[in-house]
């Protein structure tokens, strides 16, 4: 094929790309697509399992799509197999569990929180950052000062015995070299959109080893 026939060939494919996107996106063409269909909730990871179905449950009984976000973090923050979510995930070099989570809505609103300690729901803070102050983002000892103000109490930095025994180990070599793969994730995220046509995300971590 010579270059004059390529570059019509490649147009004609644009052009035909062009087109069927046109139909594709045209609400009065019989070819558009489907609506997505409500509710729909979607997790990562094996332990998304466990947040769709907390998520799941919480929509059922009539939660917004905030709140089965919301819920859904919970789960795997109260009990992650993986221990990359939670106060029971892999501690820091010094032996600490630090924590990040964020919630978002699509009201353009979001909270997040970073670094905190001794919290078991760092989620369940970040969504008292987005409804309760002017701020985006509360990381460290903000955080934590804030979890206080809000009620929420914090616990000792205190490891699981499996994450304690497995740091004392790490610490013999203090060896950083993270096996960053697809069976070293480090994250719970999840989407949601309710009955209502309305959606939101939530995500926690505790980090990668």
């Amino acid at each position: 094929m010579n270059d004059s026939a390529a570059l019509d060939r490649r147009a004609a494919l644009d052009l035909g790309l062009l087109a069927a996107a046109g139909c594709a996106t045209r609400p009065d063409r019989e070819s558009s697509p489907t609506p997505l269909r409500r509710p729909l909730c979607l997790s990562t990871w094996n332990h998304g399992q466990v947040a769709n179905a907390t998520a799941w449950a919480s929509l059922e009984a009539g939660g917004s799509a905030l709140d089965a976000a919301e819920a859904a973090a919970r789960a795997v923050e109260s009990d992650c197999p993986d221990r990359t979510v939670g106060l029971g995930g892999r501690p820091g070099r010094d032996g600490v569990v630090t924590l990040d989570a964020a919630v978002m809505d699509d009201r353009n609103r979001s909270g997040s929180v970073l670094c905190v300690r001794g919290v078991e729901h760092p989620v369940s803070l970040a969504r008292l950052v987005m409804e309760r102050t002017p701020h985006a983002i509360l990381v460290g000892d903000g955080a934590r000062t804030f979890a206080e103000s809000q009620g929420i109490p914090l616990l000792p930095d205190r490891l699981t015995p499996e994450m304690d025994a497995e740091w004392r180990k790490w610490l013999e070599t203090s060896e950083y070299r993270p096996k960053v793969n697809i069976e070293n994730h480090d994250t719970v995220g999840t989407l949601v959109l309710d009955r209502d046509g309305r959606m939101a995300a939530s995500c926690s971590t505790s980090g990668l080893a």
